[in-house]
Order: structure tokens, then sequence, then C-alpha cells
């Protein structure tokens, strides 16, 4: 029984943080979008974008493997 409260808030957690993290990336991408000028309008937002997803997909592996573990 324990295990399956454990499993749950990770779960939680993880899609929390995931949200989280998802928002700030799109707050980012407009971010950069208004305040760079010339090349970096448009490299600014893939590069917020890049790491955003990157830190998503890093929040989820994690949370997959602590799942499993427990």
């Amino acid at each position: 029984m324990l295990s399956k409260i454990v499993k749950l808030a990770i779960t939680f957690t993880s899609e929390l943080f995931g949200t989280l993290i998802l928002t700030l990336t799109l707050f980012g991408m407009f971010y950069t979008g208004f305040l760079n000028e010339g090349i970096m309008r448009i490299i600014g937002p893939l590069i917020a974008l890049a790491s955003g997803i990157a830190a998503y997909v890093l929040i989820m592996l994690i949370a997959h493997k602590l799942d499993k573990t427990c």
C-alpha cells in the first residue's frame, strides 16, 4: 500500500514540475523573442525551446526510473 502512495506522489510531483518547466519554456521563448535583436530573435527562442524540452524529458526520465524502483 505504501508503495502505491509513493508511486502516486512521485508521479504527481513529476507532472507538477513538468508543467512548470513547460510554462517557463513558453515564457522564456516569448521573453527572448521580444528582448533580442537581429538573428537572436530567431535563435533565442529555439534555444529556450530546446533547453525546456531537454529539462522536461530529464524530469520525466528520472520520475520513470524512480517509479520503477519503488
